[in-house]
């Protein structure tokens, strides 16, 4: 067959099949049913042998009248079949089917699918009943009537967090806003270090604002934020507080409340700048008296995400205005606390935020770069009007950033999400580019190792997965870099370092989905089951 959608088979409704390499197998089923049931279903393997790649999947998905995208575990984490499934949906030519229970990505649990988790290739099954339902509606760009299973039905075992794989980027580009501290030193000196005194007690266990306490510092320490000991932090009660912050470094203190109010905690924390004796950012949660662990988990990842993806501007060489940092402590909260990529007022808001930083510090390159790589994932999702004018100020902001610093490697990224999705040679180009100007940036890597996983390159791609996972900042990639390093059938140690953190964050569903993973990896089903039993009612 001819690489593209020929006039010869013109009468035929031209579908194109998006998915993963790892579900060859049964998507093959899926393009011979489609065949039999008088579709032209187009996928990569119809591309002959010295053909262009790139240049067939283009045409073809552009000609296609209707395009599936089947959905797995494998494919939510393949950025092309992401980026395939974002092309249909503008255009309108979206059906999606699972081949395994998962959870799709961010925007795509809105739209209906259609479950072939169990389908053996009848074309009597109901399951194909509804797909060529679907794909006929999509060709005439008319809604389907008849009932769909929902993808939220479909959770079962080895559930894809969207948080995790970026499956759905809006939680990865909470690590794009974090970084190397690789900015240029054109602004004013100032200590740096934060100080994390003893969160008070009010009307609530002490010992639940103590947990808090430790578990704060443990993550900003995770995070790699320049804090003082404990000990110091409970000294600062008494004496002269500025003075003994001076002695230490301090910059900035953390400061804040647990307090019970009938069967609810309410937390309360607050940055402060206290070289300048203003207030920067708070942040509030509220959970449940029966379980604390969790509601100070939360609130410690938080801060520590926060704190990983601002500290550019806190530490010295940053920003020294108080309106700047306050305004780009907001950029960080809204991306990472508050899934800023489903609201568009909110992705305005964040945008105009780091439009006035990059007016008023045009030296400041994580602006430049953050505005860069949120402008080329969000794009997609803006209306069509509105998305051309932000990639353009996109690309010019990631330009900007690179005059200012080669070794941005957040604005090689930003390039490489720009490119087409099917650009795979150029996208690996930009992406080995960024870790080559900074090996520990593990924003890079991990995408790096996303790209090499849709190619089939896994035992490569496990090692920029583990090179992500150990920069840990304020998105720990170690769930991602374990899942990664199990498909590799290295399982043992990932078993042992998932459980071992486990232990200490019994509540972090992306562990224990990677630690379920994993256990399947390595052939220890009962195991997987039982975590999964044990998850379901809520058991650690």
């Amino acid at each position: 067959m001819s690489p593209t959608l020929t006039k010869r088979g013109a009468e035929l409704p031209q579908v194109f099949v998006s998915y993963a390499r790892a579900d060859k197998r049964r998507v093959a089923k899926l393009v011979s049913a489609l065949r039999n049931e008088g579709f032209q279903p187009w996928w990569d393997d119809d591309i002959p042998a010295g053909a262009s790649w790139e240049q067939a999947i283009e045409k073809a998905l552009a000609e296609a009248q209707a395009v599936i995208v089947c959905w797995s575990p494998v494919a939510v984490a393949s950025e092309n079949v992401r980026s395939e499934a974002r092309v249909a949906r503008a255009r309108g030519r979206l059906v999606q089917v699972f081949l395994e229970a998962c959870e799709p990505p961010l925007f795509f649990g809105e739209s209906q699918g259609i479950d072939l988790a169990g389908w053996n290739g009848s074309p009597r099954d109901p399951g194909m009943g509804r797909v060529k339902q679907a794909l006929h509606a999509a060709i005439a760009s008319q809604p389907v009537d008849q009932p769909i299973t929902s993808p939220a039905r479909i959770r079962r075992r080895l559930r894809v967090r969207p948080q995790l794989i970026g499956a759905t980027l809006a939680s990865f580009f909470a690590i794009a806003v974090a970084g190397w501290w690789w900015v240029h030193a054109t602004f004013a000196e100032a200590p740096s270090r934060v100080a994390v005194q003893p969160i008070k007690a009010l009307r609530a266990d002490g010992s639940i604002a103590e947990s808090l306490t430790d578990q704060i510092m443990t993550s900003l320490n995770d995070g790699h934020i320049p804090t003082i000991s404990r000990s110091a932090s409970e000294g600062l009660a008494d004496g002269d507080v500025d003075q003994k912050l001076k002695s230490l470094g301090v910059g900035y203190t953390l400061n804040g409340t647990i307090e019970r109010a009938g069967k609810t905690l309410h937390a309360r924390v607050h940055l402060d700048d206290r070289v300048r004796n203003e207030g920067l950012w708070s942040y509030e949660a509220t959970g449940s008296t029966d379980d604390p662990t969790t509601l100070n988990s939360a609130v410690s990842r938080s801060i520590a995400g926060v704190l990983s993806c601002a500290y550019r501007a806190l530490r010295p060489g940053g920003l020294t205005d108080t309106e700047l940092l306050s305004r780009y402590l907001r950029v960080c909260d809204l991306f990472v606390n508050h899934n800023d990529a489903s609201d568009l007022k909110s992705t305005f808001e964040l945008f105009d935020d780091l439009r006035m930083i990059i007016a008023k510090a045009p030296n400041f390159v994580p602006a430049q770069s953050d505005f860069a790589k949120f402008g080329a994932y969000l794009a997609p999702l803006l209306p069509p009007d509105q998305a051309s004018a932000i990639r353009a100020e996109a690309a010019r902001a990631a330009s900007r950033a690179l005059e200012l610093n080669p070794h941005a490697a957040d604005a090689y990224v930003a390039k490489e999400m720009l490119l087409p999705p099917t650009a795979w040679a150029r996208r690996e180009a930009l992406l080995r580019k960024a870790v080559s100007v900074d090996p520990n940036w593990p924003h890079s890597n991990g995408f790096l190792a996303m790209l090499l996983t849709e190619t089939g390159r896994i035992r490569e791609a496990a090692v920029y997965g583990q090179r992500a996972a150990a920069a840990d900042l304020q998105i720990d990639w170690k769930p991602f870099g374990a899942k990664m390093a199990c498909d590799a059938g290295q399982t043992d140690g990932a078993i042992a370092d998932l459980r071992e953190h486990l232990s200490n964050s019994p509540s972090d569903d992306s562990s224990k989905w990677a630690l379920q993973w994993c256990l399947v990896d390595a052939g220890r089903y009962k195991e997987a089951q039982l975590l999964e039993t044990r998850a379901s009612r809520g058991i650690s």
